[in-house]
C-alpha cells in the first residue's frame, strides 16, 4: 500500500507529460495547414538510387523547425532519385517525395537540421517552394561518395536554378 500512491501520482503525471506532448503537435500541424500536400511519385523511379535517411522538411529559414503536416517532419530510411526532370524520396513507412526540378531553388550541404547533426557538408539539403513556402528537405546518403554523386548530378542539371 506504501507503493501504491507514488505509482499512480507517477502515471498520472506520465499521461499528463504524453498528452500534453500529443496536444503540442496536434497545434503544431494546426499552425502548418497552409503548407500543401508534397507532390508523391507520379512514376516509379528508374535504377536504383542513393539509399540512405531522409531527415526532415523544415522552413528554409530555419532548420530547426520541423514541418509537421503531410509527414514531412518524419525521420526515416529511404532512397533518393535523380531523374531526368526531378528529383523523388522513396520512403519507408511513408508516402514518397517528388520534387520537380522547376520547383528546386538551392542545392547545399549541411552538418545538420532538426533530428540530425553530422560532420561538415555531411547532409544534402534541396530548399524548394512548395506553395507559398520555401522549405528544405535533408538527406543522409549512407554512402559518404554518393554525397558527391548526389551533388555533381543536381549541379550538372540545367533546370535547378
Amino acid at each position: 500500500m506504501d507503493r501504491v500512491i507514488p505509482v499512480l501520482v507517477l502515471l498520472v503525471v506520465l499521461a499528463v507529460l504524453f498528452f500534453l506532448m500529443w496536444k503540442g503537435w496536434k497545434n503544431r500541424q494546426a499552425s502548418q495547414a497552409h503548407i500543401p500536400e508534397p507532390p508523391r511519385p507520379t512514376r516509379e523511379p528508374a535504377g536504383p538510387g542513393h539509399p540512405g535517411m531522409y531527415v526532415a522538411t523544415t522552413y528554409a529559414t530555419d532548420p530547426l523547425e520541423r514541418i509537421n503536416v503531410h509527414h514531412l517532419g518524419v525521420r526515416t530510411n529511404g532512397t533518393m532519385h535523380i531523374e531526368d526532370d526531378r528529383v523523388v524520396f522513396m520512403l519507408d513507412g511513408i508516402d514518397g517525395i517528388e520534387i520537380p526540378f522547376t520547383a528546386i531553388d538551392e542545392v547545399t550541404t549541411a552538418s545538420g537540421m532538426v533530428g540530425k547533426f553530422v560532420e561538415k557538408d555531411g547532409l544534402v539539403v534541396i530548399v524548394w517552394t512548395l506553395g507559398d513556402t520555401q522549405v528544405a528537405t535533408g538527406f543522409r546518403p549512407r554512402l559518404a561518395h554518393a554525397r558527391t554523386e548526389i551533388l555533381e548530378s543536381l549541379a550538372l542539371t540545367e533546370k535547378v536554378k
